[in-house]
């Protein structure tokens, strides 16, 4: 069965509680990109359904605006450090937490039969049990996970002014949103992310009223892929910026302990063309290479003694800890030069930006060539990376930038 079959399989075959949900948009990334590989854990994610899955949250004054930290980033600190930034621009705030927590969920079991109803109408329509069954869980996670929220705010006697979510894409975030948009809420999506590109599904599956931008190239990308309503798209800086100043103030260090930022799922093969080059500069430097993995990935080392594997807690402090970038992340190549670090972003598949050419390698010897330059003409790289923020970064006070965007999308002055 193709993923196009499975997609009208899947929007043809409705259920009461999701009457009004496109289920193929909400389902879509995980039928795209890990759908065979997920249910080969079935057994795993039904018991994280049944008893790991929560929320916590967190209210500060009323508690009217929402922020919720997306429900497909667990263990990612870094998302959740920029959904409370975002959180924070709002003095009446509650952020909503997703988390995996021992909790049993009686009330699963009063709701379970309409989607094992759904799961048989998928089977019966040509869809592998192992595919329907993995299906049907993701439906009632989302549907309990919104029920902890709809009892929170009734408990709180809350009644929502904002609903701003990390990424609308996920399935869980997507129903969340959907429901949100249902009662009429302001909602808006936080940009997640430095991309070079963006795939078509984050802004086409992107279903909140505003998006909330890094820079301009945010909306380049959005027409490129097709989407009419930029218009709804504001440009308000990256959350890890709010509140702090746009300091440029490269300063040089003894250039000894280079650290080295891999990509996560889906991008092992660049992940591993990266170490060979990193096996060679060891081979023939004493620099100290640290190694950080992505969150849901781990990369083979080979044994040298002068590549290591770091262990910080999360990547600012990596960043902190480290002379000097080595990435295939477009993300951590941009935190790096906000904090006044030099970074170096590999060439693969993706992470090709039209207006900047420097600062990227794709072998041994481009690489060598930027620690020449930074050892012997810093000034000259100092400038360089001084272009590399303005590109992108807006111009204006980035927590002004995001208070008063917040305020307008309240206030309904955007529509």
């Amino acid at each position: 069965m193709t993923v196009e079959m499975l997609f009208e399989i899947i929007n043809r075959t409705r259920i009461p509680e999701f009457q009004n949900i496109n289920l193929g948009e909400m389902l879509y990334t995980v039928v795209k990109s890990s759908l065979e590989r997920r249910i080969k854990n079935n057994l795993k994610y039904m018991l994280s359904v049944l008893a790991f899955h929560s929320v916590n949250f967190s209210k500060n004054g009323k508690g009217n605006d929402l922020f919720l930290y997306s429900f497909s980033y667990l263990g990612r600190q870094d998302h959740l450090l920029r959904t409370i930034s975002a959180s924070r621009c709002s003095q009446n705030s509650t952020t909503i937490i997703s988390q995996k927590k021992f909790r049993i969920k009686l009330d699963f079991f009063k709701k379970m039969h309409f989607f094992l109803k759904w799961k048989d109408r998928l089977i019966s329509n040509g869809v592998p049990n192992n595919a329907a069954f993995y299906l049907a869980l993701i439906l009632v996670d989302a549907y309990h996970s919104y029920c902890e929220i709809e009892e929170y705010l009734k408990k709180e006697k809350i009644i929502p002014s904002l609903f701003v979510s990390l990424c609308d894409g996920h399935p869980i975030d997507y129903y969340i949103t959907s429901r949100m948009n249902e009662c009429n809420v302001p909602t808006a999506t936080l940009q997640h992310g430095l991309f070079s590109h963006f795939e078509p599904w984050i802004f086409h599956n992107s279903h909140s009223k505003y998006f909330l931008a890094y820079n301009q190239m945010t909306i380049d990308e959005a027409q490129k892929s097709g989407k009419k309503d930029i218009n709804h798209i504001l440009i308000v800086g990256p959350p890890s910026l709010i509140g702090k100043n746009r300091n440029y103030n490269f300063t040089k260090t003894n250039f000894h302990k280079i650290g080295v930022a891999l990509l996560g799922k889906g991008y092992e093969k660049q992940n591993e063309e990266i170490i060979n080059i990193i096996r060679l500069l060891c081979e023939k430097s004493n620099y100290l290479f640290t190694v950080r993995d992505h969150a849901d990935v781990h990369t083979p080392l080979p044994q040298m003694s002068n590549m290591v594997r770091d262990r910080s807690e999360n990547i600012e402090t990596f960043i902190e800890n480290s002379d000097f970038i080595v990435t295939g992340s477009s993300t951590v190549f941009f935190d790096t030069f906000v904090h006044n670090k030099i970074a170096v972003r590999y060439i693969g598949e993706q992470d090709r930006y039209e207006q900047i050419d420097d600062f990227s390698f794709r072998n041994e010897s481009d690489l060598l060539k930027y620690f020449s330059d930074y050892y012997y003409d810093f000034n000259r790289i100092a400038v360089r990376a001084k272009k590399v923020l303005d590109y992108f970064l807006p111009q204006e006070d980035i927590l002004k930038l995001y208070t008063t965007a917040f305020e307008k999308i309240k206030g309904g002055s955007l529509t």
